[in-house]
């Protein structure tokens, strides 16, 4: 059997993108976003379990989620959603990898 392991790769994490790691444990990451948005979503790739995350607005207002037993595997997930666009400056993510390494990036909705 030929193995092709070295020729073709995975989908690209986001330049923004948490690199986790099950040894690891729980990582805390702040993703500076500076620029408004009407919802905020969680690209995830690997297997993620959450346990909070903090939105801080352009104003100093803040939102802060409980996301504990959220666990997401490969896929776009919905973080915050505004009903219109909101100066977001940025979110601070509580995670750790369910497997042995994930990503977890911040798309803005537009």
């Amino acid at each position: 059997m030929l193995d092709l392991g070295g020729l073709f790769s995975g989908p690209r994490p986001l330049d923004n993108a948490l690199h986790l790691e099950r040894d690891r444990g729980t990582a805390i990451h702040e993703i500076a976003v500076g620029e408004p948005a009407n919802g905020l979503y969680l690209e995830v790739s690997g297997r993620v379990a959450f346990e909070s995350a903090r939105v801080e607005y352009a104003s100093g207002a803040c939102d802060s989620l409980d996301l504990r037993g959220m666990s997401r595997g490969n896929g776009l997930y919905q973080l915050i959603a505004f009903g219109d666009d909101r100066p977001v400056e940025r979110v601070v993510l509580t995670a750790h990898a369910r497997s042995r390494e994930a990503w977890v990036g911040l798309r803005l909705g537009r």
